[in-house]
């Protein structure tokens, strides 16, 4: 049983009719085109929210891995939150050390993330940052270090002293 309007009806409001030339675009939109696929590196993990967290084996020193990174259209890794950690540390779990975005090459011991950001929730090692703790040599780069379970340390972003700032790194896009 219908109401009883014809389309035809002269007490019939046409602005209220269907129109077939019009799309409601939350029903007839084509769906979007999926974001990026997570991949590259030696392996990658994508967190829910959608970034994509991508671990190269390098080792390369600090300059070099962010180049790399913005060539595939992100930086060196973002850190905001203790889930995103999370998932960076279950990337890097066989890696001893690999170099995260934050860095404090500007002031000492106000870490920054590659867009400017200040970083806030961290993840230090126990005695982190430590700035070699005097041994001479600036360690101004970030690293996670997989075989501690993803706690963080400062390590120098370029050798010297050697055997140190050359290092597997994680981007995020």
């Amino acid at each position: 049983m219908g109401c009883g309007a014809e389309l035809n009806d002269p007490g019939v409001n046409p602005s209220i009719l269907p129109d077939a030339a019009v799309r409601d675009a939350a029903i007839d939109a084509s769906p979007p085109v999926d974001a990026r696929p997570c991949m590259g590196g030696i392996a990658a993990k994508q967190e829910p929210g959608g970034a994509c967290f991508v671990l190269f084996p390098g080792p390369k020193v600090r300059a070099e891995a962010e180049l790399d990174c913005v060539a595939l259209g992100g930086h060196l890794a973002t850190v905001k939150t203790a889930a995103s950690n999370a998932i960076v540390a279950l990337l890097v779990i066989a890696t001893p050390t690999a170099f995260l975005g934050g860095n404090d090459l500007t002031t000492e011991n106000a870490f920054v993330w590659p867009d400017g950001t200040a970083v806030s929730y961290t993840n230090w090692r126990a005695g982190e940052p430590n700035n070699s703790n005097g041994g001479g040599f600036e360690e101004d780069c970030m690293v996670i270090q997989g075989l501690l379970g993803g706690v963080w340390d400062d390590r120098p972003c370029a050798p010297p002293p050697v055997g140190t700032g050359s290092y597997a790194y994680v981007c995020s896009y």
